[in-house]
C-alpha cells in the first residue's frame, strides 16, 4: 500500500485523471477528478502520472521585420500564456517559426523563409535552448570554410544563393551552456551534392533563383531532395531528445480553410486528395468509435461464453457485502448509461431496483459477483475513448445551450441534432464551425504532454463563447498535460485571465 502526496496527479480505470487533495493513512485518498467528480479511493486502484513534459520558457527574437526584438517570459506554473501585440508585431510569425523548428517539413520551410528576422530563440523548461538564426551569405561562407574546397566553389555558392543570400543554422546549447548540435542549411546542400561535384551542377542553375524551386510546379525531385536533404537532419536532430518527444501543434486563425489528407488515400505523400475538416473530423471518430466497439462487442461475446464456465470454476469466491457489491452495480450502469447517452451503445430498458437486487443477492451473491467482475472488464474499450468524447460533448452542449443542438458519436461517426431532427453539419453557422474546429484539434488531434499554438480563437465567436474560452482551455490543458500559448486581440478572451498574459518587452531598432 502507498501513500500519494497531496497534489498528486494520478489516473483512475473508472473515473479517469485527477489531483489528490488528501491523502490519508488507511490506504485511501481524497481525489478531485478532471470530471468534477470526488471521490475517497482506494489507492492501490490508482496509477501516478509522471510529470515529463517540457514546456516553453521564453522566447527571444533579434530584429524581426528588420525592426522588432522581442524578450518574452513565460510563467511555466501555468498551463496557459496569452500573448498580446498590435496588428503587424508578429505575434502569427512567432508561432510559424516555432512551428517550422518543431515540425520541419517542405511547406513550413515555404512559410518562413522570407521572414525577415537575425536570430530566434526559445529556452526550455529543462534548460535547453533552441536557436535559429539567419548568417549572411559570407558570414556563412567564412562559417563554411572546410566545405568549400576552392574558390570556384565559393564564387558558385555565392552565384547560386544571389537571389536569397541567407543560411539557416539551428544549434542547440544545453543546461550547462555546451553547444551540444548546429545544423546549416547550406552545408546540408553541400554535403548533399559531395562537394567535389558542387561546381557542375551548380553551373547549370546560375540564373534560377533557388527559392522559386520550392513553389515551383515543376520542381524536380533533385530540388526537392536538395531541400529535404536540409529538412531529413532537422527531423532527425538531437534537439528533439531535450524536448522529452514534447510535440506541438499549431491552430491557427485560418484553420477552416486548412485541407486534410484522408485517411483512405492510398499515398499520403500526394497532395492530390485532400478532404474538408469536417469530412476528415467524421472520418476520424468513425474509425475510433468502430475500433472500441469491435474490442467492447469481442469482449462481451468473450464474457457471455466464459461466464458460466468461470462460476462453477470458482471455489469459495469471496463476496463482498451487499452494499459494496450495490456500489459497482450502480457505477457499472452509471458507465453504460454514460456511453448510451454519446451515442457508443443502443439505449437498453433494464432497471432493477435496489430492494430487487438486494433480495437477489441473498442467494445468488456468488453469480452476481461473478458476473458483475467479467462484465466490468468490458468497458475497458471504450473507456479508453469515452473521457474524450465525453470532454468534447460537454462543452459542445455548454456552448449550444440556446440552440438546444446535441451531438453524439456512433459507429456512423458524428451526429449532430436539434430537438430529436438530425442536422447536417455543413447546416453549422460560421461561428459554430469555428467552435467545433477548435475544440476537435484541441481534445482529438493533440498528443498528452505537447505545446498547442493558438493564433486567434475569437474568429466568428459571440462574446459569450470567447469569455468561457480560457476556462475550457484550461480545463483541457489540465486533462491533457499540455501547455497552450494563445495569440488574441479580444479583451473578452482575456477577461479575468489577466495573470495569463505573458511578461514581454519589445524594443524597436532605430
Amino acid at each position: 500500500m502507498r501513500n500519494f502526496e497531496d497534489n498528486s496527479r494520478v489516473k483512475h480505470d473508472i473515473y479517469g485523471t485527477g489531483k489528490v487533495t488528501h491523502s490519508g493513512g488507511d490506504g485511501y485518498s481524497y481525489v478531485e477528478f478532471d470530471t468534477g467528480v470526488e471521490k475517497n479511493i482506494l489507492e492501490e486502484k490508482l496509477t501516478l502520472i509522471e510529470d515529463s513534459m517540457v514546456k516553453i520558457k521564453s522566447i527571444h527574437i533579434k530584429n524581426l521585420f528588420n525592426q522588432f526584438n522581442y524578450d518574452i517570459e513565460v510563467d511555466i506554473e501555468n498551463d496557459v500564456a496569452i500573448l498580446i501585440a498590435p496588428n503587424g508585431c508578429g505575434k502569427t510569425t512567432i508561432f510559424k517559426i516555432l512551428d517550422f523548428m518543431f515540425n520541419p517539413s517542405l511547406n513550413a520551410f515555404h512559410e518562413i523563409k522570407s521572414i525577415p528576422f537575425d536570430t530566434f530563440s526559445f529556452q526550455l523548461s529543462n534548460g535547453y535552448m533552441i536557436s535559429f538564426c539567419r548568417e549572411s551569405l559570407e558570414e556563412a561562407i567564412v562559417r563554411l570554410q572546410k566545405n568549400l574546397d576552392t574558390e570556384d566553389s565559393k564564387l558558385t555558392l555565392r552565384r547560386y544563393c544571389k537571389s536569397y543570400p541567407h543560411d539557416f543554422v539551428l544549434s542547440v546549447t544545453d543546461s550547462n551552456g555546451d553547444e551540444v548540435e548546429k545544423i546549416s542549411f547550406y552545408k546540408a546542400i553541400l554535403e548533399y551534392y559531395n562537394t567535389p561535384d558542387i561546381l557542375s551542377h551548380f553551373d547549370s542553375c546560375v540564373d534560377a533563383n533557388f527559392y522559386d524551386f520550392v513553389d515551383d510546379k515543376r520542381l524536380d525531385s533533385t530540388d526537392k531532395l536538395r531541400i529535404e536533404s536540409f529538412i531529413k537532419q532537422l527531423q532527425s536532430s538531437q534537439w528533439k531528445k531535450a524536448m522529452s518527444n514534447t510535440d506541438l501543434k499549431f491552430i491557427d486563425a485560418n484553420r477552416l480553410q486548412k485541407k486534410y489528407s484522408s485517411p483512405e488515400s492510398v499515398d499520403k505523400e500526394k497532395d492530390t486528395e485532400k478532404v474538408d475538416f469536417f469530412i476528415q473530423a467524421n472520418e476520424t471518430i468513425r474509425e475510433d468509435v468502430r475500433r472500441c466497439l469491435g474490442e467492447y462487442n469481442r469482449e462481451v461475446e468473450n464474457a457471455k461464453s466464459e461466464l458460466v464456465k468461470e462460476y462453477i470454476q470458482t471455489v469459495n469466491i469471496s463476496t463482498p457485502s451487499f452494499e459494496a457489491f450495490q456500489s459497482r452495480w450502480d457505477s457499472y450502469q452509471e458507465e453504460l448509461r454514460k456511453f448510451q447517452e454519446l451515442g457508443l451503445l443502443k439505449s437498453k430498458e433494464l432497471t432493477i431496483d435496489s430492494q430487487t437486487l438486494k433480495d437477489a443477492f441473498q442467494y445468488k451473491a456468488e453469480f452476481l459477483t461473478t458476473y458483475l467482475n467479467m462484465f466490468e472488464k468490458t468497458l475497458e474499450p471504450l473507456r479508453a475513448i469515452c473521457e474524450k468524447l465525453k470532454l468534447f460533448a460537454d462543452i459542445f452542449h455548454k456552448r449550444n445551450e440556446i440552440t438546444r443542438k446535441c451531438i453524439r458519436f456512433t459507429e456512423n461517426g458524428i451526429e449532430i441534432s436539434s430537438k430529436g431532427k438530425k442536422i447536417d453539419i455543413d447546416c453549422l453557422s460560421s461561428g459554430e464551425k469555428h467552435d467545433f474546429a477548435m475544440f476537435f484539434n484541441l481534445i482529438f488531434d493533440t498528443p498528452k504532454n505537447s505545446i498547442i499554438l493558438i493564433d486567434e480563437p475569437e474568429i466568428s465567436w459571440h462574446i459569450e463563447w470567447q469569455s468561457e474560452f480560457l476556462d475550457q482551455l484550461i480545463d483541457i490543458c489540465r486533462i491533457n498535460g499540455t501547455q497552450a500559448i494563445v495569440a488574441t486581440h479580444s479583451p473578452y478572451i482575456i477577461y479575468g485571465h489577466d495573470d495569463l498574459v505573458v511578461d514581454k518587452q519589445v524594443t524597436e531598432n532605430e
